[in-house]
């Protein structure tokens, strides 16, 4: 679904486009959930405990983010774990910072799905907004 016409792309991008959404909610969204929080190993069928400690998770990662932008969740939960203190401090301050020492910051995937498909996101003529 897009607010663009049809006939802006060829077949090969909107298949870019879609595909790069997909891998950047799969990237952001449940591979740090599942990889980070081992949320995938819950197996509970109660759906109130589900929806709770989704909740949690999904709190957890945004404290981890806005706290210690360049540093892994792993990092940050190895830290925490180490330092009880600043957890409770990370949980209970109102604009959080965390400065982990000796932490390495966190690379990103540098290719896109347009490099992958060797496609051309944007075709000729078209306005990028």
């Amino acid at each position: 679904m897009s607010s663009e016409s049809p006939g802006t792309r060829t077949p090969l991008q909107w298949l870019a486009l879609e595909l790069g959404h997909w891998r950047g909610v799969e990237a952001r969204n449940h591979n740090r959930r599942d990889v980070s929080l081992n949320e995938d190993r819950i197996r509970s069928t109660n759906v109130n405990i589900c929806a709770s400690l989704a909740l949690l998770y999904g709190s957890a990662l945004f404290m981890c983010a806005s706290a210690a932008p360049h540093n892994s969740v792993p990092e940050i939960r190895q830290y925490l774990a180490a330092n009880p203190r600043k957890a409770v401090s990370l949980a209970t301050h109102g604009k959080p910072q965390l400065l982990i020492p000796h932490a390495k910051p966190k690379r990103y995937l540098q290719t896109t799905i347009e490099e992958t498909l060797e496609v051309d996101p944007h075709p000729r003529g078209a306005a990028c907004a």
